[in-house]
């Protein structure tokens, strides 16, 4: 029987000591954990700069492309209103009144919007709450990548870096600038791993079921991460399975496996909340959820080309008609590894031999998740076929096994599988720089041994600089403000008129507003943008009088005579409580949100249905029923 190896000689090198320059942070502890959690606080701010000298009313985000991040505030609001009510928190009737919409498969992020709830009391501000827990969230990533990368090498500058290069890759920031703050909260991640590698480890059921806890709080962000959870796990369990029965090892072999459904189990429970009915509403079918093209994959060069944010860059780079494969840069497929990144966890791979558990299961799962990533084939630039003395070939890669699994293959984009690689990577480096300080020392020169990390470290910043981020103001409405002040169980019409999940009915720049600014009047409305919704619900508005005209006014067929008929239309929006009609001309961050269409029906509401305004602007016109 083989005796168990201590963990410290299964997670870190021997012989290292700690570099002088941070012996003084103690190794556990408060101190210890508030430095660090500083530290990362403060990238955050210098990454994001300079979002925080305008964090009231301003966000980072891409103004050609601001539908997720108003989607994104109205599920703050929403999941601080519907819990503090004492409401399914899954399930809305404000948007897409008056069906709603169940929200299992939608990205609620609701775990953000749970910690978003003491902001938003205190400050009565969505915008500002979101700002400083982004920062909070982004700093909370790196301190997990931090304790995973110290676990493994005990080396402080080691987990510095691997939390740097976690939290602040280009990946991670390019989806935040794009609003998906579902995929850039990465923070559950590596305390996922952490307890998961501290189970193997020591044998203890609490850190398994610590670590179900964080996969179940990783569902609650973003189901496709949970599933990339799931493969995380499944990859730890075949690697040490292997070391063990080579080793004969026959006590921490069924350990392992008898922890194995604690973690599932654990995580199960609390999740089952949000993952059972999504199972059940992806059985039934009713959300269209088509699977990701290939298109959509990370491609070799893409691994290899900075991001468009750094430098003076603020922006991803737009698609060009005609292409195969979305290009490097891209909002999805901005995947750029480091180059520094990328030296320090060769420098690891080739330590393996002398160390090879350390680095050889962050090795197998580096290589697993970058492979999926590339999708179906191996893509380079925007082609997928290669020829070769006269012999035209592709390259198959294992996510043509990946897509044949029902449900999980259900993704949105195949590029989002790069984030476990990346972590991966990250621990990668934290093992070469510890690798590289240990050579040093033992070359006898403990100058540059000091030095290196630091060199490293700057390295690391400079690759991956993003300020100036690009931040826009956005609009309030004062007079949204007073309305939701009125007593009254009554709705609001936000239009042009639209709702959008995968696909969209009536107006798509309508759809998104009636999101933004739905939380300054708190009222139901009848349109809204989710993720993923119900498609049976979507045509309504395309069936009623009025709400038709003001969907698509320009739509075949449309005026219909009962769109005309005054006395209709009215008796209609009675019947749904209508009490004010919004229309938007100018969207939150000052763009035309279609000005013919909106003349259009500027002149529907005040010629034919005789509503006159009670508020007017540049921005918006509030129309009011019943005088």
């Amino acid at each position: 029987m083989t005796a168990r190896i201590p963990e410290t000689a299964q997670v870190g090198a021997p012989g290292i000591k700690e570099l002088p320059l941070l012996r003084r942070l103690p190794r556990s502890g408060f101190a210890r954990w508030l430095g660090v959690s500083l530290l990362f606080l403060a990238a955050s701010i210098i990454q994001t700069w300079p979002l925080v000298l305008h964090s009231t009313d301003s966000v980072s985000d891409w103004p050609l492309r601001p539908e997720d991040t108003w989607q994104r505030l109205w599920d703050l609001w929403w999941v601080k209103r519907s819990l503090l009510g004492f409401d399914n928190p899954f399930h809305t009737d404000l948007l897409f009144y008056p069906q709603g919409a169940d929200l299992y498969l939608h990205t609620l992020t609701i775990f953000n919007g749970v910690l978003s709830i003491p902001l938003q009391a205190l400050t009565g501000n969505v915008i500002l709450s979101a700002n400083v827990l982004s920062l909070a969230l982004f700093a909370l990533s790196g301190v997990g990548a931090y304790a995973l990368s110290y676990h493994v090498t005990r080396n402080h500058w080691a987990g510095i870096v691997s939390g740097y290069v976690f939290a602040f890759s280009p990946f991670v920031v390019m989806q935040y600038l794009d609003g998906h703050w579902n995929i850039s909260t990465t923070w559950p991640i590596p305390f996922f791993a952490l307890f998961l590698l501290k189970f193997q480890a020591r044998g203890r059921l609490r850190d398994a079921a610590i670590a179900g806890l964080f996969w179940a709080i990783i569902a609650y962000t973003f189901l496709e991460h949970a599933v990339d959870s799931g493969l995380f796990l499944g990859l730890l369990l075949v690697y040490w399975s292997f070391v063990y029965i080579r080793r004969k090892d026959w006590t921490n072999l069924p350990r392992l496996w008898r922890g194995a459904p604690v973690i599932g189990l654990v995580a199960f429970i609390l999740s089952a909340p949000l993952l059972v009915p999504a199972l059940l509403s992806i059985n039934k079918g009713d959300v269209f959820m088509p699977r990701a093209n290939e298109g959509s994959s990370t491609d070799l060069l893409s691994l290899l080309t900075p991001s468009p944010l750094w430098g003076p860059g603020e922006y991803p780079v737009l698609p060009s008609p005609g292409l195969n494969h979305i290009p490097a840069g891209d909002m999805e497929n901005t995947v750029y590894l480091g180059v520094t990144v990328l030296i320090l966890a060769t420098v690891a791979i080739l330590s393996i031999r002398s160390f090879s558990h350390r680095a050889g299961f962050w090795t197998l799962v580096a290589l697993f998740f970058l492979a999926l990533a590339m999708g179906p084939h191996l893509y380079i630039g925007d082609t997928k076929d290669f020829s070769l003395g006269g012999l035209d070939f592709s390259i198959p890669m294992p996510y043509q096994m990946y897509e044949e699994v029902p449900i999980i293959r259900d993704r949105r984009v195949i590029a989002r599988l790069v984030l476990f690689g990346i972590l991966a990577l990250s621990v990668l480096a934290g093992i070469g720089l510890d690798t590289l300080i240990s050579w040093l020392r033992r070359r006898g020169r403990p100058r540059l041994a000091l030095l290196a990390p630091i060199v490293v470290l700057g390295l690391v910043v400079l690759e991956f600089w993003n300020p100036p981020m690009a931040v826009s103001k956005l609009a309030s409405a004062a007079a949204l403000n007073e309305i939701g002040r009125e007593q009254g169980n009554f709705t609001v019409i936000h239009a042009p008129l639209g709702r959008s999940t995968w696909t969209l009915v009536g107006n798509q720049r309508g759809a998104l507003l009636a999101n933004y600014y739905e939380p300054m009047h708190g009222k139901a409305t009848f349109g809204g943008y989710l993720s993923r919704a119900p498609e049976a619900t979507m045509g309504w508005i395309l069936r009623e009088p009025g709400f038709r005209y003001l969907s698509c006014p320009k739509c075949e067929g449309v005026p219909a005579g009962e769109d005309l008929d005054r006395d209709r239309v009215l008796d209609v929006f009675r019947r749904y409580r209508v009490r004010y009609v919004v229309l938007h001309s100018l969207d939150p961050h000052g763009w035309e949100v279609g000005d013919s269409e909106v003349q259009i029906l500027d002149g529907y509401l005040r010629a034919v249905l005789q509503l006159w305004p009670v508020y007017e602007d540049d921005a918006l016109t509030v129309f009011r029923l019943g005088g």
